[in-house]
């Protein structure tokens, strides 16, 4: 079975513009960020502690000069948006920009993967890949979108993420 990619462009939506301006929605032209993200915060504000999310998925593409890895990931309904919502994400085909130590060595297209991002919404890069473990390839992923309402994003509304074509 052949995975369609087609909702990817309207669920990007659901991390906010952020990505959509470095993804350009499969675009790779668009510039690359640092690998880790740099906080910005307040001088005398404490560390901005990043969001943890792992998921599986499919290897879409490997890294190419943008250094992002390229997964088709299950959904993640704990996913918050910039305003420390829970929005969830669906099933869709994400970059993922490589963290310091991170590599690709080894995966292929076609490949299962657990991978394990941060998000820090402060960060020049918001989100960057922290681990990415090999799946045996007879893992049975659930990569279907949410067909329900396919412009709900899980439920929740526009304002964490206006702007966006659906």
């Amino acid at each position: 079975m052949r995975l369609t990619h087609a909702p990817a462009c309207r669920l990007f939506a659901a991390i906010g513009p952020a990505l959509l301006v470095l993804a350009g929605c499969g675009d790779s032209s668009a510039p690359a960020g640092p690998a880790t993200p740099t906080a910005v915060a307040e001088p005398d504000a404490p560390p901005v502690e990043p969001d943890r999310y792992v998921t599986r998925g499919e290897v879409v593409s490997l890294p190419d000069g943008d250094q992002h890895l390229r997964v088709f990931h299950e959904r993640i309904p704990d996913f918050k948006s910039r305003t420390g919502n829970v929005v969830g994400m669906d099933a869709m085909t994400m970059p993922f920009p490589l963290g310091d130590g991170v590599s690709a060595d080894g995966l292929a297209p076609g490949d299962k993967v657990e991978i394990t991002f941060e998000v820090v919404w402060t960060g020049e890069q918001p989100w960057y890949a922290t681990q990415i473990d090999p799946l045996p390839a007879d893992t049975e992923l659930n990569l279907t979108p949410n067909t329900a309402n396919p412009n709900s994003h899980d439920g929740h509304n526009h304002d964490d993420h206006a702007g966006h074509a659906h």
